[in-house]
């Protein structure tokens, strides 16, 4: 591929930002904030695939697929604080059972980082040994201040539109304090071990029978937990709890029966509140967004989605408040605040806490076939989200110290909520000149431009969308301007891209923009990775220069590339510049070294702050 220059006009300050966020599968955990001035580049800095010698070859995660499939992500931290990076590489696979004959799971595995470029892996160890999971997303951050990092996964279940329990619980694992892990998932919640058994007659839930009523479940909070009923069979049956003023669960009433259970075998009854979050789950992202002292968390859920038919059943997302230990038994607690806060990413929200909204089935029809970003809303043109959502982003984008939200959503709009600095949020997504449909899959935020404030990328399948951010009053979006539209197309194949991350790969002081690409369906061809670099103004014009260098640095992954779905970019081997590793889909994972601190001799942190 050519080096082609685009130029834009320069600003002054260039202040390089690495976010806590998560794109769908995908993970820089930690802030990061300096400010430089851009560095000239040069030589050319290129990678190293260390795939092999560092260890990283070994994981497997699941089968094979070459289209429809879900996973591998990727996630780093500091699991043990022995000062370099450990990785989480989540399932890998075939969520619409199109390649395999039966649905067909994956697990997941943790590596840790030895400290001399090379992984062992931890994961029987570490008490995360899942296996026959769905689990694509992972998620790292210190819930309960005690020093060390936690993390939450995001199992996503199977693509059935027909089986509304095809879902797959989240769980939170705390950390030990020494790099073991303890499930806390129902911890979590406010009031416990309510237990009880299903009657079903005719393939229909009829009764639940209490068998345990639990307690605290209205003293401490007030919120009656959610109802699901699990089985490999059964379809569609709701039911709600009846808790008495003393924080019992006195009764459980039947809203729908359901249809196609085991008469011999009902389901089993299961009672949630803290985060286990049922539904269709892609990623989720923490952030103290009330300024309280503690981390809440954002889980996000793609909703039941058919890319072979275009069919899909959208589903809420849930925002879950970090309220301490409310109930005095030494565990945190959280509540589904997502109703009051105003953040459900779309225009459906329960009324119930802890119980997603599930759609009817909509037909997803594409406006373009050459332009699938441009895709056809699933219902509405509603600026609160698709209720498809695949990735988002805390970031502050008026600079008011305050975190708003932004959620890469499938099939139409993708939402921005405005913190309204005591616990609710507005959609601000017409307001700030962002209601432009879309595919969006990955999300990221950094000052690409130097101005001093947060912009934008979201991947989509087809054209990407670089947003700009014009002083905290409305975005622009730059993508043609800048050449990133179709990044990772080859010809007339319109590329799908998973993921879009900033950082300062040549370490030169301005943020470089990296896509990883894929494919969804057979009818959609690979494509190859892009990497962007931003030059800055090395010609002296007073424009800044980007230039696609993908075919020149050691990048690609494959003669016509691979299914990208996991990408995160840390400095794995602790020498100062920033590294690339790599999930896919169709193959095993890839680690690239790079080698700017050679080239340049400047550094920088684990995830990008600059000095020489």
């Amino acid at each position: 591929m050519g080096i082609n220059p685009i130029k834009r006009p320069k600003k002054t300050a260039i202040i390089m930002a690495i976010l806590t966020i998560t794109t769908l599968l995908s993970a820089l955990p930690s802030p990061a904030l300096a400010h430089s001035q851009g560095v000239p580049t040069e030589t050319m800095v290129t990678f190293t695939d260390v795939s092999e010698a560092s260890g990283i070859n070994i994981i497997d995660t699941g089968p094979l697929t070459n289209w429809v499939s879900y996973g591998p992500g990727i996630s780093v931290d500091d699991c043990d604080q022995d000062g370099d990076m450990d990785v989480m590489v989540t399932a890998r696979f075939d969520h619409l059972s199109y390649e395999n004959l039966e649905f067909e799971s994956g697990s997941i595995q943790f590596m840790l980082n030895n400290g001399d470029g090379t992984f062992t892996d931890w994961t029987s160890e570490s008490g995360m040994n899942l296996q026959n999971t769905t689990v694509i997303g992972s998620s790292w951050a210190d819930y309960d201040n005690d020093g060390d990092k936690d993390v939450y996964l995001s199992a996503f279940g199977e693509s059935d539109v027909d089986n509304l329990d095809s879902g797959e619980r989240n769980i939170l694992f705390k950390n030990n304090g020494n790099c073991q892990f303890t499930d806390v998932t129902v911890d979590t919640g406010v009031g416990q071990g309510a237990l009880a058994n299903a009657i079903v007659v005719n393939g229909n839930v009829t009764e639940v029978v209490m068998q345990n009523v639990g307690s605290d479940y209205a003293t401490s909070g007030g919120l009656a937990p959610a109802i699901y009923f699990r089985d490999a069979y059964g379809n569609g049956a709701m039911a709600e709890a009846i808790v008495t003023a003393d924080g019992e669960i006195s009764s459980v009433s039947i809203t729908n029966g359901g249809e196609g259970y085991d008469d011999e075998n009902p389901p089993e009854v299961i009672f949630v509140s803290g985060v286990a979050n049922y539904g269709h789950s892609t990623t989720a992202i923490w952030a103290d967004y009330d300024h309280d002292g503690d981390v809440d968390l954002y889980s996000m859920n793609l909703g039941i989605v058919d890319e072979e038919l275009y069919w899909a059943r959208t589903e809420t997302n849930f925002l879950y408040r970090n309220d301490g230990d409310v109930d005095g038994d030494g565990e945190i607690e959280f509540s589904d605040v997502t109703k009051f806060a105003g953040v459900s990413g779309q225009g459906e929200v329960s009324d119930s806490p802890n119980q997603f909204f599930l759609s009817g089935l909509y037909r997803m029809d594409q406006a373009s076939p050459s332009n699938p970003s441009t895709m056809a809303q699933i219902a509405t043109a509603d600026y609160r989200g698709t209720g498809l959502s695949f990735a988002g982003v805390w970031f502050d984008y008026d600079n008011d110290g305050w975190e708003d939200l932004y959620v890469a959503s499938d099939f139409g709009m993708s939402p921005i909520y405005h913190n309204n600095r005591d616990g609710t949020f507005t959609v601000m997504t017409k307001e700030l000149n962002m209601d432009l449909p879309g595919t969006g899959m990955g999300a990221h935020a950094g000052d690409w431009d130097g101005d001093g404030d947060l912009d934008l990328c979201h991947s989509n399948f087809g054209p990407n969308y670089l947003w700009e951010n014009d002083g905290g009053n409305s975005f622009s979006e730059r993508s043609r301007d800048l050449g990133f539209r179709d990044a990772g197309s080859a010809g007339s194949f319109v590329a799908v891209n998973w993921a879009c991350q900033f950082f300062d790969y040549d370490l030169d002081g301005d943020l470089d923009i990296f896509f990883g690409v894929g494919r969804i369906n057979r009818f959609t061809a690979y494509n190859n990775n892009t990497l962007y670099r931003n030059d800055g103004d090395i010609d002296g014009d007073g424009f800044v220069n980007f230039v696609d260098i993908s075919g020149e640095i050691g990048l690609r992954t494959g003669t016509n590339g691979n299914k990208t779905m996991g990408v995160s970019i840390f400095d794995y081997d602790g020498d100062g510049d920033l590294d690339i590793m790599l999930g896919h889909s169709d193959r095993a994972p890839q680690l690239f070294s790079n080698n700017a601190v050679e080239e340049t001799g400047r550094h920088s942190s684990s995830f990008g702050i600059l000095w020489d």
